[in-house]
């Protein structure tokens, strides 16, 4: 199949097969002074679907570096979207700013095309970590 008889297809069929992909993917970007693991459910009542995200965070801190730094990673619950958050932070009393998170948002036909690598590699190079723990 062409990239292009993929347009606005599923990154996988099934979630299990989207998230055995990211997560391989993701082990194999990760660079050097950081690490990645799936970020925790909040808890979520039944039947609700657990959210398939995951963080990249920093583990060697640079003189001067914010100690708790990432890079968030989610799958919409479609299977159509791939989002990067990055450059936010906790800081203040939970406003609607706070709650409309900087991102970068890829559709999952084009994650198929360029790779979980090509994505994480672009956000790390030109977009500021998360930092929380300030609040």
């Amino acid at each position: 199949m062409s990239w292009i008889d993929g347009i606005g297809q599923p990154l996988y069929p099934t979630r299990e097969e989207a998230d055995e992909y990211i997560t391989s993917e993701l082990a194999r970007a990760t660079p050097a002074g950081w690490k990645v693991e799936r970020f925790p459910d909040p808890g979520l009542p039944l039947p609700a679907v657990p959210r398939l995200s995951w963080r990249v965070f920093r583990t060697q801190f640079p003189e001067g570096q914010w100690s708790d730094q990432d890079y968030g990673i989610r799958l919409s619950a479609s299977l159509e979207f791939v989002i990067f958050t990055h450059g936010n932070n906790d800081i203040g009393p939970g406003s609607l700013a706070q709650s409309l998170q900087r991102a970068r948002v890829i559709e999952a036909w084009e994650v198929r095309r360029y790779g979980i690598a090509a994505c994480l590699e672009h956000v790390m190079s030109f977009c500021k970590p998360n930092e929380w723990g300030y609040s």
